[in-house]
């Protein structure tokens, strides 16, 4: 028996994403780039070949969670019902670091299909080692 009571059903599908090489630095701790202007806005890539019209730029960086260099995964949900974007940064293994007061620096870059201007974006940081 299947009971509903006025609940919605959303659909959300996991974006599957690729490594963007050359990673640049960007002013803030995430980046969302939809456009060549954008990316000009918050950064210092220039990326001339890059198509805008098929692909969004996402990228992070920040201080590792831990005194490790971390490995950095995403894992994307796209919410079409509400128009949101959940980024999930993993962060796993890695390899130790010989810092003892400065925690070590990480900075990844990826691409995902483009995802419409009208959409908000969720960023989380997961530690998957736990």
């Amino acid at each position: 028996m299947i009971f509903r009571f006025g609940l919605s059903y959303s659909q959300i599908t996991e974006l599957r994403y690729e490594n963007l090489n050359g990673a640049c630095d960007f002013e803030s701790h995430q980046l969302i780039a939809n456009s060549k202007d954008e990316l000009r806005k918050f950064s210092g890539c220039n990326f001339l070949k890059f198509d805008f019209n098929r692909y969004t730029i996402i990228g992070v960086k920040g201080s590792s969670p831990g005194h490790f260099n971390p490995v950095i995964n995403f894992r994307i949900l796209k919410d079409d019902h509400n128009k949101k974007v959940t980024i999930e940064v993993l962060f796993s293994g890695g390899m130790t670091c010989n810092c003892r007061v400065v925690k070590p620096l990480y900075k990844r870059m990826i691409y995902v299909d483009k995802i419409e201007d009208d959409y908000n974006f969720e960023f989380k940081s997961v530690n998957t080692d736990d």
